[in-house]
């Protein structure tokens, strides 16, 4: 979750605390019983109380979740690695590791990102990386291994995990110009 996302969430939290209390006063005021609102002020308070922890408890999931991908997806690294050492070069694709380096190729684990993406060509990282591992889904980001870690000339790297980039592929440019970047790779 972006900071973007994340300042969002939380005003749209106050938001709804806010109306909720003017709401409540505004019955209160015309009915002439105060009741709704002390109720709107528990609701400001409960939506004030659980909002903002729980915007931050989902980044902290989703980062958990990320760094538990990276984890699960160093066996297929290290194949990589592997197969490169012996051969002096990356291997063509992925199905080049079975059964030698790998039994097969699982899926991500990660509901957002299914699939790895591979390709041996350089590209999208630095010149020095012979491959690049992705994995992607159908929403408006990926995950990106560049082998040399070196993500500092990508201009939409949100945060890294573990080694992995997170990629924006949905960019912003100025006048509201929204950019879809086709593809991790």
């Amino acid at each position: 979750m972006s900071w973007l996302e994340l300042g969002v969430i939380i005003i749209a939290g106050v938001g709804a605390a806010i109306g909720g209390v003017v709401v409540g006063f505004a019955w209160a005021a015309v009915n002439r019983v105060w009741r709704p609102a002390i109720i709107s002020l528990l609701f400001a308070a409960g939506l004030g109380l659980g909002w903002y922890p729980g915007s931050i408890l989902t980044s902290r999931v989703q980062a958990a979740g990320i760094e538990a991908f990276a984890e699960r997806s160093n066996s297929l690294v290290e194949a990589i690695r592997a197969y490169q050492r012996e051969h002096s070069r990356a291997p063509e694709n992925l199905d080049a590791l079975v059964p030698a380096y790998l039994a097969d190729i699982q899926e991500t684990g990660v509901p957002a990102f299914p699939r790895y993406l591979y390709t041996n060509q350089r590209g999208f990282c630095s010149l020095g990386n012979e491959w690049h591992l992705a994995a992607t889904g159908s929403g408006r980001e990926c995950l990106l291994l560049c082998p040399d870690w070196n993500y500092d000339s990508i201009a939409y790297v949100t945060r890294v995990y573990s080694g992995w980039a997170d990629i924006e592929l949905l960019l912003e440019m100025p006048q509201g110009v929204k950019v879809r970047l086709p593809t991790c790779l």
